[in-house]
């Protein structure tokens, strides 16, 4: 029986290793990366640490609407080599080198805690000594065994209340590595992970989500501008598609997975997206002039038994297909 648990998981930790193989020369053929060894322990840094120095820096570039050049490549991990001291490993960033010095801090608070407890237990059989030997009365024991009862409480409580502070700031410092800085949304890496981790074979459609004409609107209105639209947009995908993963997945693109949802109701869902923001009315705050409405095209495929590469590649084929038939449309495949 042992022997075949060991089977079953290293078998789950070759699916894995599998498919993390998969994600990273998919990664560097989209980029047109070479599959060398350093691009590829490059990659792995980017598909397999999502808080990586190397993730990070490419999220920022992917957001800005660029694609990753060697040049990039060199440059992230020229930083990161000039970064790494001794006594870190392959994979420390200023991310989880914080985050390890807040477990390290959590982990002495734990000790603080425990050694105040021991404390007052050898306090006490301390006390019970002294009044067997008669050296202390009955109401003096009382009254120190109350009084360091108290003392000891209160620093065991200050502990726990910074323990569970700094569990919840290790959590935040986590769910912030997967979500876009500008909108709230998951970013690229936090989707990738939900996708990655679906149950292979469960209903759900995939959809790539483009803004129609939006480099116009930075060109003529400025990037700040730009960005307020993109908010707009995410309020309004979280409104429209509410209990689906939504992430900004590049630029002005956004990526849609609406779980457990047929292609029929799926596209129900996005064109009420696209009738929402078709109707919309975007203004420029600082001047109060009218942008006009902000159309978006999409591609949308059910997931069936394709694999999550595949989905999103067909759904991007049928973005670009929604794009030549005159945009502000759905092409659900």
């Amino acid at each position: 029986m042992l022997a075949i648990k060991k089977l079953v998981c290293s078998s789950k930790r070759s699916k894995v290793d599998v498919e993390l193989g998969q994600r990273i020369l998919s990664f560097l053929a989209a980029q047109k990366l070479a599959p060398t060894p350093d691009n590829y322990r490059f990659g792995y840094l980017v598909e397999g640490s999502p808080s990586s120095h190397a993730a990070i820096a490419v999220d920022a570039l992917l957001m800005d609407n660029r694609s990753i050049e060697q040049a990039d490549v060199d440059r992230i991990m020229a930083t990161k080599s000039a970064n790494s001291t001794s006594d870190t490993s392959e994979y420390d960033d200023k991310e989880q080198v914080a985050l390890r010095h807040q477990a390290v801090r959590l982990a002495d608070l734990t000790a603080q805690a425990r050694t105040s407890s021991g404390d007052f237990g050898r306090a006490l059989t301390g006390d019970l000594a002294g009044f067997v030997d008669g050296l202390s009365s009955v109401e003096a024991l009382a009254a120190t065994m109350l009084e360091r009862a108290k003392l000891y409480e209160a620093k065991y409580q200050e502990a726990s209340n910074q323990i569970e502070a700094l569990r919840s700031e290790i959590q935040a410092a986590r769910g912030d590595a997967r979500r876009d800085a500008l909108t709230g949304l998951l970013n690229r890496r936090g989707m990738e992970e939900r996708l990655f981790a679906r149950k292979p074979g469960t209903v759900g459609v995939i959809a790539v989500l483009d803004l129609d004409h939006f480099k116009s609107i930075n060109d003529r209105f400025g990037q700040a501008v730009g960005d307020r639209v993109l908010k707009g947009v995410a309020r309004a995908l979280l409104s429209i598609a509410e209990g689906c993963d939504i992430a900004r997945w590049g630029g002005e693109e956004f990526l849609l997975l609406l779980e457990q949802q047929t292609s029929r109701q799926a596209a129900s869902t996005l064109d009420a997206i696209c009738s929402a923001l078709r109707g919309k009315t975007f203004r420029s705050k600082e001047t109060d002039e009218i942008l006009g409405s902000v159309t978006v095209s999409i591609g949308a495929v059910s997931i069936g038994l394709r694999s999550i590469l595949e989905a999103i590649e067909e759904a991007d084929r049928l973005l670009y297909q929604a794009k030549q038939q005159g945009r502000d449309q759905v092409v659900l495949g």
